[in-house]
């Protein structure tokens, strides 16, 4: 069995560390208790990483000689080192680059950061109990039993000692808390040593006026070892798994929103978002690290707490599309009545109305959004109206496609095809896995919707298309400059959108000249597992297209040419010609 080496070594010492921290560590002389009066958990710890020493470039530490120091011990291989790009060091002197002030900050930006920081904003008078945790690790020879002890080689010779001489390296906990009166720091800022580690880790805090009546402090956690850029740092010049937790020495909510002033961007994007957001607000800037925060009741109230933490979590919500109408009225949004409505008029007729119903439903939601603008802050509302005048304009274009529905027959017959087309493709993804002695035309037939049941539209699947069935079907149209984009989460719907409008185009085409057979949809997917589902899908949806052709569903004439579909993944996936196909199909068979 191979000797472990230093590195192996002090990999599982930072693993066991990590589950100490976890699961709390167990009873030892090195470990460090917790300070009285702290309440910090280990699970609240967030810890961010290594504070490496300051103007170290390499990407290891320095850990020592594990070997058993015996000259007959196996050779090792050398453990392969990827290098970083070398960068250049940060300087405390105050005629870097960087003013003094700004250092610590900048140490937090490096390839071996040797800082944290965090950015609060609090009143002038406030004062803030910054809570410092890390571990350090200290290096012992220790000698234990070898594992290959006594084994000889073939002429009788003896290799290994009965013991060797391993490192390992025992963890110390720090936990300390600093109390800063933000009043006593300015600008030029204040270093706090962190006790039990020699001055050598210190928060460095500065503040500065906010413009207003507040003040920003940022607390920077501060590694002050040095290490020469040509020597690769100690394991015993490190902090590990540090992290910095800042409260109100009062145990009252005292950190105020730290972002920009919303609404002040002239960006159209920034806005829309500082809009969308206005009740979210961040109470911590993080460098080199990122920053939560915990509320004491209220979520729009102040901060109790700001923490660092290697990956800030926030649950999401999911998005999920509206079934059902705005308004107190309902309307039908089935695929198949879509196409052949059930009533007494005629079908374009109450297809018109059905449509009309949607569009009226999505005016009545603009009107109640835009009821809400007087709730806003002076400061919203351009973003506000440039949010309703892009619903509004989506409206315009919905009734611009009613319109040409009405206006042109042929159109018409598109939509509806398209809307047939999509019910059989979905109810045909709903059938179970068929056996081979069972007949495909029976379990269709013994499928049946009842009381509304049956495949249908999401309203905002169904306004897709109606915004484009003008531009689609007119080369002139203006709008065929607009690219849409569909915004929903997987699972939302966005497939059956695109599909169905792909549907009215094509059968659109082959009515307005039946001998178009060229590509009419070019559908582009940029990763290799989606492309298949979706092409299946979309395979799915043309081989009920062309069923219908078959058919002349609806009196259509959609040509003699079938309606094909072909997928194009790429040479280094799959072969694109059959020739190359036999051959790679041979090779796997030799």
């Amino acid at each position: 069995m191979p000797k472990q080496t230093a590195y192996e070594e002090f990999r599982k010492s930072i693993v066991k560390a990590l589950m100490d921290e976890i699961h709390g560590p167990e009873p030892s002389d090195s470990d460090e208790r917790q300070a009285e009066g702290l309440t910090v958990s280990p699970l609240q710890q967030y810890a961010t990483g290594v504070l490496f020493p300051q103007g170290s470039h390499t990407d290891d530490l320095d850990e020592g000689n594990g070997g058993s120091g015996n000259p007959d011990e196996e050779a090792q291989p050398e453990r392969p080192k990827i290098r970083k790009r070398d960068i250049e060091a940060a300087s405390d002197d105050a005629s870097a680059v960087e003013p003094a002030e700004e250092t610590p900050l900048t140490l937090a930006n490096q390839f071996n950061p040797a800082a944290i920081g965090v950015t609060v904003r609090v009143k002038a008078d406030a004062q803030i109990d910054a809570v410092v945790t890390a571990g350090t690790y200290e290096k012992k020879q220790i000698e234990k039993a070898h594992p290959r002890a006594g084994e000889t080689m073939g002429d009788g010779r003896t290799v290994f000692t009965k013991t060797r001489i391993e490192t390992q390296f025992h963890r110390r906990r720090l936990q300390e808390r600093l109390t800063i009166k933000v009043a006593s720091v300015d600008i030029t800022g204040q270093y706090f040593p962190v006790p039990g580690t020699d001055e050598k880790l210190c928060v460095h805090v500065r503040s500065r006026s906010d413009g207003e009546s507040n003040v920003l402090v940022s607390l920077a956690l501060v590694n002050r070892h040095t290490s020469a850029p040509s020597k690769a740092p100690e394991v015993t010049e490190a902090f590990f798994q540090v992290a910095l937790s800042l409260y109100g020495s009062d145990g009252s909510d005292i950190f105020l929103p730290v972002d920009r002033i919303s609404g002040a961007s002239d960006d159209f994007d920034t806005a829309a978002l500082d809009l969308l957001y206005r009740e979210r607000r961040a109470f911590g800037l993080g460098h080199g690290t990122g920053v939560v925060w915990d509320h004491a009741s209220d979520p729009q109230g102040n901060a109790v707490t700001v923490r660092t933490t290697c990956v800030p979590t926030k649950e999401m919500k999911p998005v999920v599309p509206r079934e059902s109408s705005f308004g107190k009225f309902g309307y039908n949004l089935l695929m198949k009545e879509m196409a052949e409505p059930s009533g007494d008029g005629s079908a374009q007729e109450t297809i018109l109305e059905r449509l009309n119903d949607l569009a009226q439903d999505y005016a009545l939601w603009i009107d109640s959004v835009a009821q809400r603008l007087q709730t806003l802050d002076d400061k919203f509302h351009e973003a506000a109206f440039r949010n309703i005048a892009a619903c509004q304009t989506c409206l315009n274009r919905i009734k611009d496609g009613i319109r040409y529905l009405e206006e042109h027959a042929d159109a018409m017959i598109a939509f509806r095809i398209a809307n047939r087309a999509m019910h059989e493709q979905q109810v045909r993804s709903r059938l179970p896995e068929l056996e081979p002695e069972d007949r495909f035309e029976d379990t269709i037939a013994g499928m049946h919707f009842e009381n509304g049941s049956g495949p249908r539209w999401r309203p905002f699947q169904l306004a897709f298309i109606l915004m484009n069935i003008a531009c689609c079907a007119d080369s002139d149209h203006p709008d065929r400059e607009i690219v849409d984009l569909i915004w929903f989460p997987t699972g939302g719907g966005k497939t059956e959108a695109y599909l169905g409008l792909s549907a009215y185009c094509i059968a659109l085409r082959r009515l307005r000249n039946a001998s178009n057979t060229g590509i009419a949809v070019l559908m582009r997917y940029t990763l290799r597992l989606l492309t298949a589902q979706q092409f299946q899908r979309a395979a799915a949806l043309i081989a009920v297209l062309d069923a219908l052709r078959e058919d002349r569903y609806l009196g259509a004439d959609l040509g003699q040419a079938p309606i094909t579909i072909g997928v194009w993944v790429g040479k280094s996936l799959s072969p694109n010609r059959r020739a190359a196909a036999i051959e790679a199909l041979t090779s796997l068979q030799v």
